[in-house]
């Protein structure tokens, strides 16, 4: 059986700890387009969120990004996306206002986030690599609220970190009332809605 693509997750897997690709898994990629097997990176991050040496990759066509929410095709600008309905986004947000929460919103390939809680995040628990995430790709939205009432139809996925573990099983608890939407967790300090 000839393989046609391999498909690799980013972060612990094909980048080391610094979100870097080593030169080894740089000529294994190339020895795979040579072989015409397609590598695809597929990750929980947003597209934009992706090191640029990977977006880059002339031997890299596709990407799948938002934990399969978003399908990108360099050589032809094209993508697929599967966005949260905008029902099912609105009762997520009436959910939310139940618990204290940080959320970071993946939506047409961005990560935005919150200022003011931005400005809190010690209250919430995320570890050191998405304090970098944030950093270093997050849009900081003066305030998050407002942007998403505007803009609820294009939601690939919501990240959501809260202040205690009690909480964090309470709000998972709820949401699956909501038909469609698809709950996991990267990290013990986060769940991932899609």
């Amino acid at each position: 059986m000839k393989y046609k693509m391999i498909c690799t997750d980013l972060d612990g897997t094909l980048l080391n700890g610094e979100s870097r690709i080593s030169e080894e898994n740089l000529v294994a990629i190339r020895k795979l387009h040579k072989m015409g097997i397609e590598f695809v990176p597929t990750t929980g991050r947003a597209f934009h969120a992706i090191p640029r040496e990977i977006t880059e990759c002339e031997y890299i066509r596709y990407y799948i990004t938002s934990n399969g929410a978003c399908i990108y095709d360099k050589k032809t600008g094209k993508s697929e996306t599967i966005n949260i309905e905008k029902n099912d986004f609105e009762r997520v947000l009436d959910i939310s206002k139940d618990f204290s929460y940080f959320f970071s919103i993946h939506s047409n390939a961005t990560i935005r986030i919150d200022k003011q809680k931005y400005a809190n995040r010690h209250r919430y628990n995320f570890n050191i690599a998405y304090e970098a995430y944030f950093k270093y790709f997050a849009i900081v939205e003066p305030s998050l609220e407002k942007w998403l009432y505007e803009n609820t139809s294009n939601i690939e996925m919501i990240v959501a970190f809260f202040e205690s573990e009690k909480d964090k099983i309470a709000f998972a608890k709820r949401l699956e009332d909501i038909d469609g939407l698809f709950v996991t967790s990267s990290f013990p300090d986060n769940l991932e809605i899609f």
